[in-house]
């Protein structure tokens, strides 16, 4: 699929407007790095674990050669894949798959953890 194919997202309430406490950076802690894998994994379980009760969508974003695109993924099937213009940034790529996340989530309504490896793109938000 082609951002370019869908129709515009829009959302009532965009992502930026957010109350800031419900962006959770506590494994900012952690330099990449310096981290083993391990690490970064249980302290991610230890995380999602209170959050059982909430469904759960994983972004990503990249970009290789002149080809930038994002998915988003939940525990069954991937919802969406797309292809991003070329000039687009792979940050472009990590937040808009974010805010292509915020609109699953407000049309399936209920409780939603959305998760993301971008801490550039969640601190954007966030400030």
């Amino acid at each position: 699929m082609s951002l370019e194919d869908s129709t515009t997202v829009r959302l009532q309430n965009p992502p930026w407007t957010l109350p800031p406490d419900c962006i959770l950076l506590q494994l900012e802690k952690y330099k990449k790095e310096d981290t083993p894998k391990s690490v970064f994994m249980q302290n991610f379980q230890h995380i999602r674990n209170k959050y059982l009760e909430w469904s759960t969508l994983y972004t990503d974003g990249s970009k290789y050669q002149e080809i930038t695109a994002f998915s988003i993924v939940n525990k069954h099937q991937t919802q969406t894949i797309a292809v991003l213009p070329h000039y687009s940034s792979v940050f472009t790529a990590k937040a808009t798959a974010i805010l292509y996340a915020c609109k699953i989530a407000r049309q399936n309504r209920g409780k939603w953890l959305i998760c993301s490896d971008s801490l550039s793109t969640l601190t954007s938000i966030k400030t």
